[in-house]
């Protein structure tokens, strides 16, 4: 007899993330949160179905450029989550993004680069690791690939 299907185990799956590293994604996130590992894999809380899609790479951009004069744009963000090469003026930005937007926001914008650039997740994830170390980011031991 199959197993029933799981929406944690499934999302997880899709987002090339272990249980384990989406539970310290939600602590982080909201310790206090009793929904928050929901929350920052992307499912509804009532239907636990993938929320519908957003603009979150633009949402992510957005998030980055709060407090700065230049606004990173979707493109330039695209460019460096798919590369791992971000260009100096947003230096700033994707460190503001890789510790200070909130988790959700983060991971949903990966997981859109990944559909919209067709580049595996696990790919997508050691970008993001590679780029949070160019930036000096604070959660940079948080962004490493060894954690996924």
């Amino acid at each position: 007899m199959p197993a029933e299907p799981n929406p944690i185990i499934d999302r997880c799956a899709s987002l090339a993330m272990t249980l384990s590293r989406a539970q310290q994604l939600a602590v982080e996130h909201d310790a206090n949160d009793p929904d928050s590992l929901a929350r920052v894999l992307g499912l509804d809380t009532e239907t636990w179905q993938p929320i519908r899609d957003r603009r979150w790479v633009w949402m992510a951009a957005q998030g980055a450029s709060v407090g700065y004069r230049d606004v990173m744009d979707e493109r330039a963000l695209v460019d460096a989550i798919s590369s791992a090469k971000v260009e100096s003026k947003y230096f700033v930005h994707m460190c503001t993004l890789l510790d200070e937007v909130p988790l959700q926001v983060v991971i949903m914008a990966c997981s859109q680069v990944a559909q919209q650039s067709q580049i595996p997740m696990p790919m997508i994830w050691k970008n993001v690791a590679t780029l949070a170390r160019i930036v000096s980011a604070r959660r940079a031991k948080f962004w490493s690939i060894d954690n996924y």
